[in-house]
């Protein structure tokens, strides 16, 4: 499927970017069934945003709660300047996609990245920062 190409954990990041081996042939923005194509540009929510993830076991939605929020992770590295929410996870969800729909444009935004879970309150790593740390782009 693919290889770890960058990763970093620190500061406002928790993240890794996955170098598909088929690449481009299994190039994909699509989220869900062939339909629901996940947009190229990024977002930054406010607090009671509905935003939703994907991840390997959890697709579900829930509302921003902080958007600077610092925790220390399982390991203890802290993490700071990252988004609080309500929507559900669970292990093995971590690196899934957390994005905002806007119905009216029916546009997908990225908004970021989940970092885990604690105190039954989840966190994710905004997509700008991400984006900025492993000098990546959307297209």
């Amino acid at each position: 499927m693919g290889t770890v190409d960058k990763s970093t954990v620190g500061g406002n990041i928790d993240a890794s970017f996955i170098l598909l081996h088929d690449y481009p042939n299994n190039y994909t923005t699509n989220l869900i069934g062939g339909v629901n194509n996940l947009s190229t540009l990024t977002s930054l929510p406010g607090v009671g945003t509905t935003i939703n993830i994907r991840g390997a076991y959890t697709q579900a939605s829930g509302k921003i709660l902080d958007t600077n929020v610092i925790i220390e992770n399982e390991d203890g590295t802290t993490l700071y300047n990252l988004t609080s929410a309500t929507y559900p996870a669970i292990k093995g969800d971590s690196g899934g996609i957390i994005y905002s729909y806007v119905s009216a444009s029916n546009t997908r935004y990225t908004v970021g990245v989940h970092v885990g879970l604690k105190n039954s309150v989840t966190y994710y790593c905004k997509a700008n920062n991400v984006l900025s740390a492993l000098g990546l782009s959307r297209y």
